[in-house]
């Protein structure tokens, strides 16, 4: 439970950021490129439970899959993008 709310709050209230995909310098973007709602952000914390429950598969899905989305990506419709210097 700690952990989806950690992800949901974050991920919305820093527009698609976590601390740690901050540093990486990624962000969580939809795909329909709308600003994410608090909902698309906890469908997503809630998301993970998917890529978990396949034993870590739906993790290393981004490898082979084209836009490199995991289960939980495809699952709210979002994608990682690269965050590049202003």
């Amino acid at each position: 439970v700690v952990l989806i709310l950690y992800f949901t709050a974050f991920t919305w209230l820093l527009r698609g950021f976590t601390p740690g995909k901050w540093l990486l310098r990624i962000r969580v973007v939809r795909l329909d490129d709308k600003p994410l709602s608090v909902w698309d952000s906890f469908e997503r914390a809630g998301g993970y439970s998917a890529s978990v429950a396949t034993l870590g598969l739906g993790f290393l899905e981004s490898l082979w899959q084209p836009n490199r989305q995991t289960i939980h990506d495809r699952i709210c419709r979002t994608v990682v993008v690269r965050v590049r210097k202003k």
